[in-house]
Parts: C-alpha cells; structure tokens; sequence
C-alpha cells in the first residue's frame, strides 16, 4: 500500500477573520477585529494595529451557548453558492424571517466591512479614518456603539439590490502583504457576529461552502472562502454573541475540528466535531488567572496524532457510514494514520 494512503488527508491552511457588528441602532457597519492563523490577533483598539500572535482563550459559556445556538440554527454543508450574492440569499432563507426583515438582513450582510491592513503603517484598507475603540455598553441602546462621528459616515442597512461593485474584491485585497505569507492553496473562513435590534430571536447559521469562493470584500486577504459563520441576535447586556464568534474561529483554527467539519455530512457530525473539541478543554479557576493575560505560543506544538484516532472514531459515527464523507464518497473510509508515517511538525 502507498504511505500515502495511510495518512490523513492534508487539508488546505485556513484563515479565519471575525467581523463584528458595530455603530449605533440606525448605522451600523462590518469592522474587523479578530484574525486566527494557528493562533489568535486582536485588533488594538485605539493603537490601531494587530496585536501578537497569542493561543486564544475562551469562556467555557460561549462554548456551550455556541453549540446551543446551532443546533437550533441553519447549517448547511457543501452549499453551492458561487458568489457572496448567492451565499446571502441561502443564509436569510430562514422561515421565520418575514420578507421586510430579510431585506434588511441581506443588505447589512452585503456591505462592505472595513478591515485593518498593515504594511509598514496601519489604515483601515478604505482609508476613511482610524478604527476607534467601541464605547461603554449602554443596555437601553440596540447593538454596540462606536462614537457617533464615525457612525454617521456610513449608510443605514435599508434593503436594496446588490451592484456588481459591492461584490468585487478591493485593491487593498489584492495588495494586502499577508497574502504573499500564506501558501497557494490557503482557503479563508469568515465569521461574522453582533447585535441586531431588529431580530427577535437568535439566528445562527454554518455554512461549509461546496467549492472555496471569493466573497468579494468580506475577507481582508484575496482568498477563496470555504466556511461561513453568521452569528446574530437581539441586544443582551453581555458580549455573547462576539464571543461565540470568537468560539467558532477558535474552533476552525484547530486541525482536528477542521479536518472532521471539513468531512461532516450532517448538523450530529458537526456537534459531534464540537464535543470532541470539549472534551479535550482545559477549564482555568476563577480568581487564579487573569483572563485579559495573553499566553504566548509555545515553542513547539504537540503531535497531531495525539488526538486524531478519537477524531477519526467520530468520523465513523453512523451518519458518517451513510457514505457522507469525503472518503466514503470515493468508496474508502477514514485510515487509521501509522503513527511511524504520520507527520508531527513542520
């Protein structure tokens, strides 16, 4: 047999960006404030750049909260849509949306973020003004806030048609110095999530793209899009729905998450990738740690293999022997890897 065919399939480096939604109730707009590679970058509110690389840390509530919120929600697994157009109208299709409603969703979902692109400074890539730090939460407002000189620069989210310009990249895409740091075959994930006064429920919705697309301007680098992640709900008191946001970038950025949702086939083999997931966190005391403390990334990361036959059981779950995965599709299932063949670093 090939020693090829005994490894588990090499998967394409995903970079994953969160966008927030912010502004006051009757502006609001897109705005980027997280990025994961391997590990975690937040945006520096006020400084107006990235900070370090650091291994993310999540409340164990946003996780479970998560998981609560998509399996009530809208997953779709090897959705067709070729375009952010499409991929809008596939992720409003809930039922309980009224039409009115939905208008307002897909025109929110169609502008155009603002990203933070560095090179040897730091600008928002549409160069309007630097990105300012959200004010005190106010519980009687709808959504967070950012100062009102910033917000009234920007359009309401009031329905319209989508213009091939709002769905073209933008020259800071193409120009963004970070893409010539990432492989060729890199795919992007996007994530996004905030508050939105005029939801009355929660609406969650995953999305596993059948082929990887570029959706325009959502991505600050030109990649190809293969994972989607809309994270919306009425205002709460809380940061909930960022910090779940924050959960499923997390989630993504982990191989043995991402190699079982890039092969689920149903919403019980993503939740199964998500407890998995859980069942291999460490949880910190309250009062003996500083959950504001950056860890920083280790020298060297932990084999792989450590964790994958618990991931491959998983992948042999019953609706995965329906023939699902990807695996069973070309007629052979999930190898267990030789640990002497199986690759533990770069």
């Amino acid at each position: 047999t090939d020693s090829r065919d005994l490894r588990v399939p090499k998967d394409p480096l995903l970079f994953i960006q969160l966008n927030e939604l912010l502004g006051w109730p009757q502006v609001l707009e897109w705005r980027e404030t997280g990025r994961w590679l391997l590990f975690e970058e937040k945006l520096e509110v006020g400084a107006g750049r990235w900070s370090t690389p650091h291994v993310p840390t999540l409340a164990l509530p946003s996780l479970q909260k998560l998981r609560s919120l998509l399996a009530k929600g809208l997953v779709l697994l090897d959705c067709p849509a070729q375009s952010l157009l499409e991929l809008v109208e596939q992720v409003t299709g809930v039922e309980w949306l009224s039409p009115e409603l939905r208008g307002q969703l897909k025109a929110l979902l169609l502008q155009t973020p603002q990203h933070l692109i560095q090179s040897t400074g730091t600008s928002p890539c549409q160069g309007e003004r630097p990105l300012p730090a959200p004010k005190t939460k106010n519980p009687g407002m709808e959504g967070s806030q950012v100062s009102p000189a910033i917000s009234r620069t920007r359009r309401s989210a009031q329905p319209r048609e989508a213009s091939h310009d709002e769905e073209a990249p933008l020259k800071e895409q193409h120009q963004n110095p970070l893409k010539r740091k990432l492989p060729p075959e890199a795919e992007a994930g996007a994530v996004l999530a905030g508050e939105l006064g005029f939801l009355a429920q929660p609406l969650g919705v995953f999305v596993r793209l059948q082929e990887p697309v570029v959706l325009g301007p959502l991505i600050e680098v030109l990649l190809p899009s293969r994972f989607f992640c809309l994270l919306l709900g009425p205002p709460t008191l809380g940061r909930s729905y960022r910090e779940m946001g924050r959960a499923v970038a997390v989630l993504l950025s982990d191989p043995q998450f991402q190699w079982s949702v890039r092969r689920a086939s149903s919403l019980h083999d993503l939740l199964a990738a998500l407890d998995a997931f859980l069942e291999e966190v460490t949880v910190l005391p309250p009062g003996r740690w500083d959950p504001t403390a950056r860890i920083p990334p280790p020298k060297r990361l932990p084999a792989e293999n450590k964790r994958l036959p618990s991931q491959l059981r998983e992948a042999k779950s019953p609706s995965a022997q329906r023939g699902a995965l990807a695996e069973d599709r070309h007629g052979s299932g999930p190898h267990i890897p030789n640990p002497e063949l199986q690759r533990t670093g770069r």
